[in-house]
């Protein structure tokens, strides 16, 4: 009886375990995805790339207007435009150095 206990709660600590991965990597991924955009557009600032990186974003950006949720923002890969946009004017006014 003890065995078939022990292995019900082994079987209910793995799929817990699975549905716990199922719901935090897709999490991670965009955060870490959204650092990366992050950090390849301070490096597009450093390198006095900043406005042209900027004139992209704006150009093969069409605004639709639509508001997202907490949840689609999580899930995001990418940062918005908008938000990348402040980002890199942030950058183009901090003094270098």
């Amino acid at each position: 009886m003890q065995s078939a206990q022990h292995g019900q709660w082994l079987s209910v600590a793995i799929l817990s375990a699975v549905a716990f991965a199922l719901l935090v990597t897709p999490l991670l991924d965009g955060l870490v995805s959204r650092a990366s955009e992050h950090a390849a557009d301070r490096y597009a600032a450093a390198v006095g790339a900043g406005s042209e990186l900027a004139r992209a974003l704006q150009v093969i950006t069409e605004p639709s207007g639509r508001r997202h949720g907490v949840a689609t923002r999580l899930l995001d890969r990418h940062p918005s435009v908008a938000d990348r946009l402040a980002r890199l004017d942030g950058h183009a006014a901090a003094p270098s150095g």
